[in-house]
C-alpha cells in the first residue's frame, strides 16, 4: 500500500484526521501529544508494513537527536490512548529487533460533496456513525499489504546486515540532512561506560567502566574511537574521581580517585600508560587534570586545608605552581592555548558557574550567571565556544556558549542525561556519556523495607505528591519531544491526566481537584504560580514572582505560598506571598534552600539545603515561624523534610553512608532510619505511605557529528 498523504481514516471505534492530526473515539477527542501523534500517523500511513525504528525516528524527530527510548515512550503513549495491549495488539504490533507495524483494519471516509466538512473537528460534533449520504465508506485493499508485511521485514533485515558491515557504530540519528546531528553508538556490548575523552590525535578515546554491578570497581579502558576493541589498562583501581584525560603526547592517562579510610573525601591524581600497567601518583591531593595541547602545562584542582583552588604547573616541574582561581574544577585548555575554561562548582557536589581565564594575563570572563552543577566541559575547535554539561531541572544537558558574549544554545534537546563532553581535535565530533533517564514511581509503606509496588513503567517522574485523599499522585513527567508537564496518576485505575497547560515544575495540591505548580518564562524571567483542575483541565494564574522560583509550598488554607527565589546573580531567598498581606516578604536569604514544606499547623515553614550541598551554613533541616521571624535547625544533616499529620514527627532523606529515609520525633535527639535507598531525591510521605521516584539507567558513549551543525548555528 502506498503511503497516504492525508484524509480521514477510521479503524475500529477510532477516527484519525491525517491532515489535522486529530484522533477521536466516537464523538470524543482523544488526547495524544505531538510526537506520539506523528508516530501514529506515520504507522497508519504505512499500514501493514513494518516500519523500522530508525525510519520512524527519522520521520518523527527529524531535527532532533533521539534514541530508541524516545520512540518506546511514544509507542507506549499510543497504546495507552488506543487501549491497546502489547502482548495481544489490535493496532500497533511490535516486530522484534526491527520496528513496529500498524495492523488495524482501515476505512477511508470520503466527502460526499466538494467542500464537505470531513475533518475530525466535524466528527467531534457529529454522531459516531455518519448519516447515509454524508460520507461513503470504502475499505482499503489489504492483500498486497499482507504480502509486503512478510517480504519487507526480510528485505529490511538483509539490507541492514549489508550496510552494517561498513558501519563502525550504529547510527541512531533521526536525520541525515545537512545541519542535523548524526550520532553513533560507540560502546556496544559494554555493560556501562562513562567519562569519555578524546586523545590529542583524535584516534582513540578512553572511558571508565565496571565489569559487573556486583564489584562496582571502576577501571579505565582505551579503544579506537570508531572501530576496534577496547583494552582495559588498569586493574581494579576504582577511578572514582573527576573526568580522566590523555596526556598531550597520548602516552598516558591521568585520572583521579578518592582515598580509602578516614581520608575518603580526598582525591589524588594518578597516571597509567595507555598500554596498561600499575598506576603511579601524578599529583597528590588533586583532581581534574587538563593538559595544554603542546604538553607544556597542566591545570588541576588542588585540595588545601582552606579550600580547593585551580593550580597551574609546568609538566616538566610539577613541584612548581601558581594559582589561577579559587575555587576551580575540571580545567580544559582552549585549542589555541590562550584560555583555560573551568567551573567554580565541584562536579560531584556543588553548583558553579563557567569561567575562562588567560594563564598569561590572568584576564577572566564569566560565561554563565546562574550556578549549575556541571559534569564536564570542553572547547570547540575554533576556541570560540565552550560545550558544557550543566544540570538543569534535574537533568544534565549539552549547551554551547560563546566566549565573546551570547546565550547558551542546546546541542541536543531530546530527553536524557548528557555528561562528560569531549570534542575531537579537528572539531568534527563530540563524544559524551548518554544515560536514558528513568524515574518510575514506587509505592511502599513508609516504615517497612518490603511491600513495594511499581506504579509506572519506564517513565520519568519528578516531585511526586500525594493528593489529600491519597488516591492520586501529582508529578512532573518528562516525555520525548515535550516540555515537562504536571500529570496526575490515579492509583486505583493507573490512568494519567495532564493538568498543566505549559512547562511546569514543583506541583502542590490545593485540594483533591486542583494542583498548583510553577511555570518559569526564561525570556521575561517571571515565574507564575498556576493552578490546574484535574477534571476540567482549566488552568489559571494564582500569583507570580519576578524571578526564577522553585520549591513551591502552600499552607493548608491555600492562601499562603512560599518559594525559593533566585536572583540574577545566583543568590537565593525564601519569599512568602500571602493573599491577605502585601507586599511579598523575604523570610530568609543568603543560604541555599530547597524542599520547602509547611508544618501542619500552618504557622511554621520548614526546608533543607539541597541534598548534595556541602555548605555547612545551609545543610540540615530547618524550621521558621514567618510571623515571628525565628528560625532554628532541627537536625544538622539531611534533606526533604516532610511532616506527619500530628506535627510531631518529621521524615527526611540522607545520602552517603546514611542513605535512606529517616524519621525524627520532635524532642528526641537521634533519628531512626526506616528505609534504605540510593540517591532518591523525589519522594512524598502521607498517612504511613511512601511514594518515591526510583532512578535507573546505565551510561553509554555516543559520538555526535559536530562540524556541520556548528556551522549552521
Amino acid at each position: 500500500m502506498a503511503e497516504r498523504e492525508g484524509g480521514l481514516l477510521r479503524f475500529d471505534e477510532f477516527t484519525l484526521d491525517l491532515d489535522k492530526r486529530i484522533l477521536c473515539r466516537g464523538a470524543e477527542r482523544v488526547r495524544l501529544t505531538a510526537k506520539p501523534m506523528d508516530t501514529l500517523v506515520h504507522l497508519v500511513k504505512n499500514r501493514g508494513n513494518t516500519v523500522e525504528k530508525e525510519q520512524l525516528m527519522e520521520a518523527v524527530w527529524r531535527d532532533t537527536f533521539v534514541t530508541e527510548d524516545n520512540l518506546v515512550h511514544a509507542i507506549r503513549e499510543i497504546r495507552r490512548a488506543l487501549g491497546d495491549d502489547k502482548e495481544k495488539p489490535r493496532f500497533v504490533q511490535t516486530v522484534p529487533r526491527q520496528g513496529y507495524r500498524f495492523i488495524g483494519e482501515l476505512e477511508e471516509i470520503e466527502p460526499a460533496a466538494k467542500g464537505a466538512n470531513t475533518s475530525a473537528d466535524h466528527v467531534v460534533q457529529a454522531q459516531p456513525e455518519p448519516a447515509v449520504g454524508s460520507a461513503v465508506l470504502r475499505k482499503l485493499p489489504t492483500r498486497f499489504a499482507v504480502a509486503l508485511a512478510i517480504i519487507l521485514p526480510i528485505g529490511s533485515a538483509l539490507a541492514w546486515l549489508f550496510l552494517a558491515r561498513d558501519r563502525p557504530g550504529r547510527e541512531h540519528s533521526p536525520s541525515a540532512s545537512i545541519g542535523s546531528p548524526r550520532l553513533r553508538y560507540l560502546t556496544p556490548g559494554v555493560r556501562s561506560a562513562v567519562k569519555p575523552a578524546f586523545s590529542n590525535d583524535g584516534k582513540f578515546m578512553l572511558y571508565v567502566s565496571s565489569e559487573s554491578d556486583a564489584s562496582g570497581v571502576l577501571d579505565l579502558y582505551v579503544q579506537p574511537v570508531y572501530e576496534g576493541n577496547a583494552i582495559r589498562i588498569t586493574d581494579r583501581v576504582h577511578a572514582s574521581g573527576d573526568m580522566p584525560v590523555f596526556t598531550a603526547d597520548g602516552g598516558h592517562v591521568v585520572f583521579s580517585r578518592f582515598r580509602s579510610g578516614p581520608d575518603n573525601t580526598l582525591p589524588d591524581l594518578w597516571s597509567v600508560p595507555v598500554s596498561g600497567g600499575p598506576p603511579r601518583i601524578f599529583i597528590a591531593e588533586a583532581s581534574g587534570a587538563g593538559f595544554s595541547r603542546d604538553g607544556k602545562w597542566v591545570a588541576y584542582t588542588k585540595y588545601l586545608a582552606e579550600g580547593s583552588a585551580l593550580w597551574l604547573s609546568p609538566t616538566s616541574d610539577l613541584a612548581t605552581h601558581r594559582i589561577l582561581a579559587a575555587p576551580g574544577f575540571t580545567p580544559r585548555w582552549s585549542p589555541d592555548g590562550k584560555w583555560v575554561a573551568y567551573t567554580t562548582g565541584d562536579p560531584n557536589q556543588n553548583p558553579g558557574c563557567i569561567w575562562i581565564i588567560s594563564p598569561s594575563t590572568l584576564e577572566r570572563r564569566q560565561l554563565t550567571i546562574r550556578p549549575e552543577q556541571t559534569y564536564g566541559l570542553d572547547w570547540t575547535a575554533d576556541s570560540r565556544s565552550v560545550i558544557y554539561a550543566p544540570k538543569t531541572a534535574g537533568s544534565y544537558h549539552l549547551p554551547r556558549i560563546p566566549i565573546d558574549g551570547g546565550d547558551a544554545q542546546p546541542l541536543i534537546t531530546s530527553v536524557g542525561e548528557y555528561l562528560s563532553p569531549s570534542v575531537s581535535p579537528d572539531g568534527t565530533a563530540l563524544i559524551f556519556c548518554y544515560v536514558a533517564p528513568v524515574r518510575d514511581l514506587i509505592l511502599a509503606p513508609a516504615s517497612l523495607t518490603s511491600g513495594e509496588t511499581t506504579v509506572t513503567d519506564g517513565e520519568h517522574h519528578s516531585w511526586p505528591r500525594f493528593s489529600p485523599s491519597g488516591k492520586r499522585i501529582a508529578s512532573v513527567i518528562r516525555r520525548a519531544g515535550e516540555k515537562e508537564s504536571v500529570f496526575v496518576t490515579d492509583l486505583t485505575t493507573g490512568a494519567q491526566t495532564r493538568v498543566s497547560d505549559r512547562v511546569a515544575a514543583y506541583p502542590v495540591w490545593l485540594d483533591e481537584e486542583n494542583a498548583a505548580y510553577l511555570s518559569h518564562d526564561a525570556d521575561t524571567r517571571i515565574t507564575q504560580v498556576r493552578v490546574g483542575n484535574v477534571t476540567t483541565g482549566v488552568n489559571s494564574v494564582w500569583t507570580r514572582f519576578d524571578s526564577d522560583a522553585s520549591w513551591l509550598a502552600f499552607d493548608a488554607t491555600g492562601t499562603r505560598a512560599a518559594v525559593v527565589a533566585t536572583s540574577d546573580r545566583g543568590g537565593e531567598s525564601i519569599v512568602l506571598h500571602d493573599k491577605a498581606m502585601k507586599p511579598d516578604r523575604v523570610l530568609a536569604y543568603g543560604g541555599r534552600y530547597a524542599y520547602l514544606r509547611w508544618h501542619p499547623d500552618g504557622r511554621s515553614l520548614s526546608w533543607s539545603g539541597p541534598g548534595e550541598t556541602a555548605d555547612p551554613a545551609s545543610s540540615g533541616l530547618w524550621i521558621l515561624e514567618p510571623d515571628r521571624g525565628l528560625s532554628r535547625r532541627l537536625f544538622p544533616d539531611g534533606y526533604g523534610p516532610i511532616w506527619a499529620e500530628d506535627g510531631k514527627t518529621v521524615y527526611f532523606g540522607r545520602i552517603g553512608e546514611h542513605s535512606g529515609l529517616w524519621r525524627l520525633r520532635i524532642g528526641e535527639e537521634q533519628p531512626v532510619r526506616i528505609r534504605t535507598w540510593e540517591s532518591v531525591h523525589h519522594y512524598d510521605v502521607a498517612d504511613g505511605r511512601l511514594v518515591f521516584a526510583r532512578e535507573s539507567g546505565r551510561g553509554q558513549i555516543y559520538s555526535l557529528a559536530l562540524g556541520e551543525m556548528l556551522r549552521t548555528r
